[in-house]
């Protein structure tokens, strides 16, 4: 499901306008001119290398998380910079104690009209890290910020019984020769427990 505002567009079908200069968090729009700098929708793969003069193969993997970065640029002097101040204590800070020795991962909604749509599809992050990179033109402040995709975790799959099944006659009828003795091996075993535990006459 994409998470893309509508915006307007190129004939390329590339964002142009306001919107395509910014990304919003939780309904939030952060101030300022903000790039999008790089932002990668990548798929694992487990590589399983052949015998002899057999081909390598490759298997999906799951898919990694995407990490969009974007470049903010702050202008001194104007309404910018508190609202940027004011941005960065909500949404850009490191995850806070929720007890002692854990801590709770501040997974926001996301929208951008590029990073939001295909292929990325993004519409979750969590905060990664912000850097400052120095002065722009026209004195403004240049921050590069980072962010995790998020995902809800899929439910852990339940493992089968690994429990011998029970039958009226003991174990079950073995397949071989060596099925039986293991069979017998475990009801010689079963009868000197008995005869261990019993209590003495």
């Amino acid at each position: 499901m994409s998470n893309a505002p509508i915006v307007a567009t190129t004939s390329q079908g590339l964002p142009v306008g306001p919107a395509a200069d910014t990304f919003v968090l939780n309904g939030v729009t952060c101030p300022g001119q903000c790039t999008l700098e790089s932002c990668e929708a990548l798929q694992a793969w487990d590589i399983r290398e052949g015998a002899g003069m057999n081909w390598a193969t490759a298997v999906p993997n799951g898919e990694k998380l995407s990490e969009p970065t974007f470049t903010v640029e702050i202008w001194e002097g104007t309404v910018q910079y508190p609202a940027w101040l004011a941005f960065c204590t909500q949404f850009l800070t490191r995850p806070a104690p929720a007890a002692p020795g854990t801590v709770t991962s501040k997974a926001m909604g996301f929208s951008h009209p590029i990073a939001g749509g295909p292929p990325f599809n993004i519409v979750s992050v969590l905060f990664q890290s912000v850097s400052y990179r120095g002065r722009g033109d026209g004195g403004s402040f240049k921050y590069e910020v980072k962010f995790l995709e998020w995902k809800q975790p899929l439910p852990a799959q339940a493992y089968a019984a690994q429990t011998t099944p029970a039958t009226p006659t003991g174990p079950p009828s073995a397949e071989d020769a060596l099925g039986q003795e293991l069979n017998d091996a475990s009801a010689n075993l079963g009868g000197a427990m008995e005869a261990f535990q019993a209590p003495n006459p």
